[in-house]
């Protein structure tokens, strides 16, 4: 029989929830390298999903709601350990879910993998992130970056320009996304993730200022051609959040990272985030050689 015990009251996670969020991230007892550690990947998509959170157990954490099934969009995170705060979670994701529906927290970062897999719970391998050194993306010497490099000269062939994004840019850059998905080779599943990705980068360009997001806006022949949004992650690591180019341009793509990636000297690393399971995805993340995949976990009740 279900627990009949009241729910914890969620409250709507808004950006001015930021600094609170940022504030347990700071009592972390590991740092997590994942991308979705930051407040930002989960805001853009609030147009899709339900975000929530409460303090449990002394920790933050974060609930998202999709068609009726809730589910912790990461770790527990604050001053206390993670085992009680997790145990509370479950309770309130079994209190909200279908009998039928198993409860579960994505992005669990490895060290709080290790915890959970000891106190019981069940976890599984998901998509990792993809690591590189930014010196390795800016330079691209040797032969594995032959691929680029190619890519990048014929980019330059248009003489493409970059500046800093501004919110008047953005009916010109979704003009561009929407180019972009018109991709008519592209598989359902993939088309429908690409038409769900346009609220997000809808909602970086509208509140990139209250993310804390950074954007760069490419153009040639004074046209925007595509666009590119990322934050820091730490002091040693900035995530690229979001890319979008034009495809009759041809290896732009590969210029706007690499010039992206040139402006952000003040860091060692670059996230790229993970590639969703999808193969093409993984292969054009894999040909910039990744120094470190990032693991990342699902965990449910055992």
């Amino acid at each position: 029989m279900r627990c009949m015990a009241a729910l914890v009251e969620l409250k709507p996670f808004l950006p001015e929830h930021g600094a609170l969020f940022l504030e347990y991230q700071s009592h972390r007892r590991a740092h997590s390298e994942l991308a979705h550690s930051g407040f930002a990947p989960h805001l853009i998509w609030s147009d899709l999903l339900e975000y929530r959170w409460a303090i449990l157990e002394e920790l933050f954490c974060l609930f998202a709601t999709s068609h009726g099934v809730t589910h912790l969009a990461l770790t527990p995170f604050g001053p206390g350990p993670i085992e009680p705060a997790t145990v509370k979670a479950f309770e309130q994701m079994s209190r909200m879910n279908p009998a039928h529906v198993p409860s579960r927290i994505d992005n669990v970062d490895e060290s709080s993998a290790l915890l959970l897999g000891k106190a019981g719970f069940s976890v599984a391998q998901a998509s990792p992130d993809y690591q590189y050194l930014r010196e390795e993306i800016v330079n691209l010497f040797g032969r594995r970056f032959h691929s680029q490099r190619s890519s990048v000269r014929r980019a330059a062939r248009f003489h493409p320009t970059l500046r800093p994004f501004s919110r008047m840019d953005t009916a010109d850059c979704l003009a561009v996304f929407d180019q972009w998905t018109s991709n008519p080779i592209a598989d359902s599943v993939n088309q429908m993730m690409r038409e769900d990705a346009r609220f997000a980068h809808d909602a970086a360009m509208s509140g990139y200022s209250e993310l804390g997001l950074t954007g760069r806006i490419v153009e040639v022949e004074k046209q925007i051609v595509g666009y590119t949004f990322g934050f820091p992650l730490s002091q040693k690591t900035f995530c690229v959040l979001l890319e979008i180019t034009n495809r009759s341009v041809h290896g732009l793509s590969a210029w706007l990272f690499r010039e992206f990636c040139r402006e952000l000297s003040a860091y060692t690393f670059i996230n790229a985030m993970d590639d969703s399971g999808l193969a093409s995805l993984s292969r054009a993340k894999a040909l910039w050689r990744p120094v470190r995949m990032i693991p990342s976990y699902t965990v449910t009740m055992a």
